[in-house]
């Protein structure tokens, strides 16, 4: 999906998939970040395909809601590109009327500083912080450097209270392939599992994950998969840092209970996170950083 919009180079603003956001061309190709959750929808080098799964029935409700309403959850996250889980991965531990994943996803975000791409640079820099606080204990920026074969998203948190605070994240990726159940996830051979689709049982990944339908696991695994996909002659190499799980999601049959239109098997959420069972605490002061690098290669 290309934003087939005939732009000058630079930053503008635009609606991309019934949201506010901005749109970035450089000589490299397009990203589209929302305004909500600062949330990459879209990035495209030239002459290459998109590398996010775009979902056309999903987006935000109206954007006429104050933002108090938005910490209440008055908001739908948008089913596209990454979402940011923030500052909890999942359902809150102790408040269910809490939204899932956390604030960061359904609030709005501004810009703190864009370098775009100069001479004698070939990457664009944006940094982004939310409009208001939204939490008491945390402050968060979202860097993303992209040039024209690789992402870097990079989510920073800093514990501003006096005393250690429990964090669970993720970058919530959904890359896409030409078919699910065709495309492999390599590198999660031999980790442990907990699949939360069987009562987060744990278990034992024996061979290389594939042939992928409905899915929701956290991996124990700190390091790279690659995503090998023949349909798209390309392989993504995804890999992070300050990361403990890698989640690997999938809906298959039950994709419209959550509001997606298209077939699941046209997507595959690979995450870098920190979830409940790495038990992360910050002490006071403390800064981490979760990043998730994709780059994009040909197959031979």
């Amino acid at each position: 999906m290309s934003s087939q919009l005939k732009l000058s180079q630079g930053i503008h603003e635009t609606q991309w998939l019934g949201c506010d956001a901005w749109i970035i061309i450089e000589p490299w190709g397009e990203i589209v970040v929302a305004k909500m959750g600062a949330q990459v929808l879209h990035y495209q080098p030239v002459a290459q395909l998109a590398l996010f799964w775009q979902n056309t029935k999903t987006g935000p409700l109206s954007a006429g809601f104050s933002e108090k309403s938005k910490l209440q959850n008055k908001r739908e996250p948008i089913r596209a590109g990454a979402p940011l889980c923030w500052p909890w991965f999942g359902a809150h531990e102790r408040d269910s009327s809490q939204p899932s994943h956390g604030f960061a996803r359904v609030c709005d975000w501004k810009i703190e500083s864009c370098l775009l791409q100069s001479l004698g640079s070939e990457k664009t820099t944006l940094r982004f912080i939310p409009n208001i606080a939204i939490s008491e204990v945390f402050t968060v920026s979202f860097e993303v450097e992209v040039s024209n074969d690789k992402l870097t998203m990079t989510l920073e948190t800093v514990n501003h209270s006096s005393m250690q605070q429990r964090l669970t994240q993720a970058i919530h990726s959904y890359f896409a392939v030409s078919d699910s159940q065709k495309v492999p996830v390599q590198g999660l051979k031999g980790c442990d599992y907990f699949d939360k689709l069987s009562q987060n049982s744990r278990a034992h990944q024996v061979q290389e994950l594939c042939d992928i339908d409905a899915i929701d696991s956290i991996f124990v695994h700190d390091s790279t998969v690659v995503l090998v996909d023949k349909g798209l002659n390309r392989k993504l190499i995804i890999e992070k840092s300050g990361s403990g799980s890698t989640v690997v999601w999938n809906p298959g049959s039950v994709a419209e209970q959550y509001d997606i239109l298209e077939k699941s098997r046209k997507f595959v959420c690979v995450e870098a996170a920190n979830t409940a069972h790495e038990k992360l605490g910050l002490s006071p002061g403390q800064c981490v950083k979760l990043m998730q690098s994709i780059r994009i290669e040909p197959l031979l």
